[in-house]
């Protein structure tokens, strides 16, 4: 009889994480595995700050919502692209949609694939700007 009771037990138990592991979604992650940092690969190129950032539901239908982060970013330099003094910039929220922190006041290079694009994305060259990515940028001109 005990042992009749642990098997049932056993059974509940490994019915459980089975039921519960088939209605789990799927976790869904970032698809790129390093960031593209071939500066020559973008359409545009600009160095400078971001001077406001703004946290709003994004335009999905899609459950549960999906966040974006909207950043006003000052340039400072053009190496590629349309030269302009202001961009609205945005990024998912979510790393696993492959969205990015955005820290205003730090300086970053924004890599963008191509003119009129302004998603920013973990899988871009876009990020913080240290002495590595100022050489590449001055190689360019």
């Amino acid at each position: 009889m005990i042992v009749v009771e642990r098997i049932g037990l056993t059974m509940k138990i490994l019915l459980g994480l089975i039921v519960s592991t088939l209605l789990t979604p799927l976790a869904l992650a970032c698809s790129c595995v390093e960031p593209n940092n071939e500066l020559s690969h973008y359409g545009q190129l600009y160095t400078g700050y971001f001077t406001e950032v703004k946290l709003h539901k994004g335009p999905s239908k899609k459950t549960p919502p999906y966040y974006e982060i909207e950043g006003k970013f000052e340039v400072t330099a053009t190496y590629k692209g349309e030269r302009v003094s202001l961009l609205t910039l945005r990024t998912y929220f979510a790393s696993r949609n492959c969205g990015m922190p955005i820290v205003v006041g730090v300086e970053y290079l924004v890599a963008l694939e191509s003119e009129g694009a302004n998603l920013l994305s973990r899988c871009s060259a876009t990020g913080p700007l240290n002495s590595k990515l100022r050489d590449q940028l001055q190689a360019l001109q």
